[in-house]
């Protein structure tokens, strides 16, 4: 049991398999607790799964990362065209 709280992290969702349900009658000892842990459990299968589809939507594709590292060059690149440009002008502004 400790390997499974140890193999927990802050950034993954843990997945609960459980066997099947056994069917209980209404007259039985425990029914109304376990009808609402089957309740619970269909609402944490719910979230799961959209937990899961949110983290796969929020993946940053190969293009996002390529871009996220090329950015401070891309940057650096603009702002020394334009440099040379407004000195470019200057300089031809002089000469007239």
């Amino acid at each position: 049991m400790s390997e499974y709280f140890d193999s927990l992290t802050l950034t993954d969702t843990p997945e609960l398999k459980l066997a099947p349900f056994p069917d209980l009658e209404k007259n039985d000892w425990g029914y109304q607790d376990y009808e609402q842990f089957k309740g619970l459990y269909a609402y944490y299968s719910d979230e799961y799964e959209r937990v899961t589809q949110v983290k796969e939507a929020t993946v940053k594709s190969p293009f996002e990362v390529a871009l996220w590292y090329f950015s401070p060059f891309l940057l650096c690149l603009s702002l020394a065209v334009r440099f040379t440009k407004v000195t470019g002008e200057v300089i031809l502004e002089k000469r007239k």
